[in-house]
């Protein structure tokens, strides 16, 4: 959900394609300065996107400057940072983390008018397989598209013939998490987001297959949650759950990134039953922290995930249908509707094997750690696209 522009904004905005520049179609990625802008203090994915492209610019040694549009998008939830500037420097390369719906105004904000001179580089992510065409004129603001996905890229590719990349989002390194031994409690977790859409993060299924599994009092579920308040059926149906089960714990609200890490590593598995996912964030970090996942085998998190390090678990498609309108229906468009009931019983096997358990979530460190760094950014900063139009792969692990 995008707020209103104030007055003077929306009176500046209605001559926005006469002021706007078309971006750079000379040179490269690369020049400096390099800016990086998005919703640096928003604590959702698109926000952590911002910040960790920033971070991993930086630890690959190239200076950057963060600029913040949190405020005029309604969207200041995090404490300030002063790393972070409210205008961009002229020129150079641009690197903006908004999707087609906001990409003109964060450039008429970000001052990428007439006579700029900047390679603009948008970073997208999509859920769907299948883009809305309405997203195609926004590709003319763009030198070129960062996906974090070969399912991302899949689905925008139709979109434009303009260089697309795949650049997984950098993770930083925490400490492994202990995972829990044997007589302690259970615990699992499971994460959604309303304006991501809790049809498609699909907390539902979460619940139902912990309490479908055999797991007992020394167990419990978890389920961290923001914008809560727009969804007050699933707010009923929660409470509904926790009345009669003890186990079950709500936290609704934003955490600060190390605070959302903190509560992932506190507990035993990650569970994601999603429909869909752009990437899997919360998936990857978790798997970082040497945490056992289970989660649907479809989508963005199979670039990293595969029942070598986690539990996939099998889905049949169905057609997309958010009753949070998050996601318009499209004709061809599918989703998944993973199998409870597998789901379940792959939280009582590993309930069942502490040695399982901790095994599972070791091979999902070593292989996540091999996924995503900071020299992906740099890498796809500076590398140029293979001749044939086919996506330069910032990170050759991922395919």
């Amino acid at each position: 959900m995008v707020l209103r522009a104030p007055i003077v904004e929306k009176l500046l905005w209605r001559s926005r394609k006469a002021v706007l520049s078309r971006p750079s179609s000379i040179g490269a990625a690369g020049g400096a300065p390099v800016t990086v802008a998005g919703l640096f203090r928003t604590a959702s994915g698109i926000g952590q996107s911002a910040r960790a492209c920033a971070d991993g610019l930086e630890q690959a040694g190239v200076k950057v400057h963060r600029v913040d549009l949190s405020a005029a998008f309604g969207q200041e939830e995090l404490p300030p940072d002063p790393r972070l500037l409210k205008k961009a420097p002229p020129g150079g390369t641009l690197i903006v983390h908004f999707n087609a719906p906001e990409i003109e105004r964060a450039l008429f904000l970000l001052g990428n008018w007439r006579g700029s001179g900047r390679w603009v580089i948008g970073m997208w992510v999509w859920e769907m397989p299948i883009t809305p065409q309405d997203w195609k004129p926004a590709t003319r603001w763009l030198s070129e598209i960062w996906v974090p996905s070969r399912f991302s890229y899949d689905a925008l590719r139709p979109l434009t013939d303009k260089p697309m990349k795949i650049v997984p989002y950098f993770i930083p390194l925490p400490p492994p998490a202990p995972v829990q031994a044997d007589g302690s409690k259970f615990t699992v977790i499971a994460l959604g987001d309303g304006k991501s859409s809790f049809a498609r993060k699909n907390l539902v299924a979460a619940l139902a297959a912990f309490q479908s599994a055999s797991l007992g009092p020394n167990s419990e579920l978890i389920l961290k949650t923001r914008n809560l308040e727009h969804s007050p059926v699933l707010r009923r149906e929660l409470d509904a759950a926790r009345a009669n089960d003890p186990r079950i714990h709500l936290i609704d609200g934003s955490l600060r990134h190390e605070d959302l890490q903190a509560l992932i590593g506190s507990a035993t598995v990650l569970m994601s039953l999603h429909r869909s996912e752009g990437f899997g964030l919360t998936i990857a970090e978790a798997m970082l922290q040497g945490k056992p996942v289970i989660a649907t085998g479809w989508s963005g998190n199979t670039d990293f995930m595969d029942a070598n390090c986690a539990v996939p678990v099998p889905f049949r498609f169905v057609p997309v249908d958010d009753t949070y309108g998050v996601y318009r229906a499209m004709p061809g468009a599918v989703w998944a509707e993973p199998d409870i009931e597998f789901a379940a019983r792959a939280l009582t096997d590993l309930a069942a094997d502490p040695e399982r358990c901790a095994a599972l979530g070791q091979a999902a460190r070593t292989r996540i750690l091999r996924f995503t760094t900071g020299e992906d950014y740099r890498n796809a900063l500076l590398a140029v696209p293979p001749g044939d139009g086919g996506p330069m792969v910032a990170n050759a692990y991922s395919h």
